[in-house]
């Protein structure tokens, strides 16, 4: 038998029986891509949701316990003396992300050989292995057949090193040139990021008083109105550093000395020297030179998920941390306060002086946590469409196929029975399915859901998404999530009717929030079957709205949104409150 583990056919050997480590080895959008091949499915080991509730917990202790070493080892590589609080604003968004995919990649590797002893594979030859750059580059690659062959084949050298294989080069596909239109867009974003960086480094070299942002891309154009509420001028710091190019050092190799407690910690140790991104070695001095030199701190700083993907916001929110700024980290997603566990959210409430949710403060009683209303709901809520409503909005979602992180949603072939439970949805509809337009995820991930509802619904209408969500959304006599997202709470929050179901063993809640959610399912607003939901549907679409309206589901839904979506038609106010 023989292990295939991407979907990089030259790594695999067809004239064997094939065993497919998950569905990243299979390519949907190709209805021959098996054809004249043996093959079965190893099942995935996160079936077992107690296991991944114990692997969620492990990769934060993990993660908890050797930061405060790589933050150590770097300090010493620059000569810098920074506080864990520091490296876990610089380096911390990499390192949680890599240790959540290292345990998934090993853990999935390791139920594989166990399940197969003395199976065959195919490993990706080290002289090919890949390094970051930064975070948007550590974000292209783990989107990747040969950055996730890379982690395997890591894997499997250091779990089995008795395992039958052999290393193969793997040479990239040249990437296709830009159409003209999509580089002129290129750099005129580029000068507008270049004219953003030199009027906030005018401003902060001169001492200009302010708040410091990273985008908020979460509140787009309501930015503005934020900073007249806040009553202080907002300095924006778009991303843009140094690239450290590709160029590997040899001091990186002292990362692979970390001490570790245990198997899963020494091999996690043992990627580093290639896994850790050039920024954080090679480019940080010449980085952090060009974003904090000369500059002057200000009192306070606001982000959102630019605490992940804006490396100079990062490095030079560390440094003003550092000089006792005041960092306000900001709720950007429905399933924060929600979800059974979240990393990213941990990692957001850690770094920051207060974080600012949507309402869900009194059910933690955390000190750092303060309760804001949402202004991007609050602002719909004021001007719900006056236009007629008509048809069903089915929203969906998807995952990538290879996890990006452990999270309490479907994971690998999970997210197959979540589509079959979209597809049984609409089934269930009959003929109100053709009242139906479907907006799907934008990005597919390798699905191929469109043309697979099409198969089975020829007739099947898909939103182009060129209105925003919530617009379009008030647009429609009724929504429907078929899972309990951002989108979901954001259409609750604007007052939207709408019918929505979820698997609750794929998409395990915290216990703090299931008895808003009961309440929810009681007045038949949340199902746990795609076709009680679609019956809910068939039963209230002659009036919608009237459903909508009735006690049920009135005391319901505000008991959520009080807890879940908070809005006030005087939402910078409260923030200042906060804030200020």
């Amino acid at each position: 038998m023989f292990l295939a583990t991407t979907a990089l056919k030259e790594f695999w050997d067809a004239a064997d029986e094939l065993v497919l480590l998950g569905p990243w080895c299979v390519k949907f959008d190709d209805p021959e891509w098996l054809a004249g091949l043996k093959s079965l499915r190893h099942p995935s080991v996160w079936d077992d949701r107690d296991k991944l509730h114990a692997a969620m917990k492990s990769c934060d202790e993990v993660q908890e316990a050797l930061l405060p070493k790589l933050a150590d080892a770097l300090n010493a590589l620059h000569r810098t003396s920074f506080d864990l609080r520091y490296w876990r604003i610089v380096a911390g968004p990499w390192f949680l992300y890599h240790v959540q995919q290292t345990f998934e990649r090993w853990t999935t590797v390791r139920s594989a050989l166990d399940a197969h002893p003395g199976i065959r594979t195919f490993v990706l030859d080290p002289s090919d292995y890949q390094t970051p750059e930064d975070m948007n580059h550590f974000l292209e690659l783990f989107l990747s057949d040969a950055y996730n062959l890379q982690l395997y084949s890591q894997a499997i050298a250091f779990l089995h090193p008795g395992t039958p294989v052999k290393r193969r080069r793997h040479v990239e596909e040249e990437t296709p040139r830009r159409s003209l239109t999509g580089r002129l867009k290129d750099t005129a974003r580029d000068v507008y990021h270049r004219a953003s960086a030199l009027k906030a480094d005018i401003d902060l070299r001169h001492g200009q008083a302010g708040i410091v942002i990273e985008g908020l891309d979460p509140l787009g154009p309501l930015v503005k109105k934020l900073e007249a509420g806040l009553g202080s001028p907002f300095i924006l710091l778009r991303d843009g550093v140094p690239s450290a190019g590709r160029t590997l050092g040899r001091t990186r190799d002292t990362l692979g000395s970390l001490p570790a407690q245990d198997e899963f910690e020494r091999f996690l140790v043992s990627t580093l020297p290639v896994a850790t991104p050039t920024l954080l070695i090679e480019g940080y001095e010449a980085a952090r030179r060009r974003v904090v030199e000369g500059r002057s701190f200000p009192k306070t700083l606001l982000a959102s998920n630019g605490v992940y993907y804006n490396e100079r916001f990062k490095l030079f929110a560390a440094e003003a941390v550092a000089n006792g700024s005041r960092l306000f980290g900001w709720q950007h997603g429905g399933q924060y306060g929600s979800a059974s566990f979240s990393q990213p959210e941990r990692h957001e409430r850690r770094i920051a002086d207060r974080y600012l949710v949507w309402g869900w403060s009194r059910l933690e009683r955390e000190a750092t946590l303060a309760d804001v209303p949402v202004p991007s709901l609050s602002e719909a809520a004021k001007v719900r469409s006056t236009q007629s409503k008509r048809g069903i909005l089915l929203i969906g979602s998807i995952g990538l196929k290879n996890p990006h992180e452990l999270f309490p949603n479907p994971l690998g072939w999970q997210w197959e029975d979540y589509l079959e439970w979209r597809e049984r949805f609409l089934d269930a509809l009959g003929d109100l399915r053709k009242e139906v337009e479907v907006r799907l995820f934008p990005r597919d991930c390798g699905w191929n859901q469109k043309e697979r509802l099409l198969r089975k619904f020829p007739n099947l209408l898909f939103d182009d998404r060129r209105l925003p969500f919530l617009e379009k959304a008030s647009r429609a006599a009724l929504v429907v999530a078929d899972h309990p997202g951002t989108v979901f709470t954001e259409t609750m929050g604007v007052g939207l009717p709408g019918v929505h179901f979820w698997r609750e063993d794929r998409w395990e809640q915290r216990d703090t929030i299931k008895p808003l959610l009961s309440g929810l399912a009681e007045a038949g607003v949340i199902h746990d079957s795609p076709e009680s939901a679609a019956a809910k549907i068939h039963a209230v679409w002659k009036d919608p709205e009237s459903w909508w309206r009735s006690p049920a589901v009135k005391t319901a839904r505000e008991a959520f949104c009080r807890l879940a979506a908070p809005t006030d038609p005087d939402w910078p106010a409260a923030w200042k409150k906060v804030v200020c």
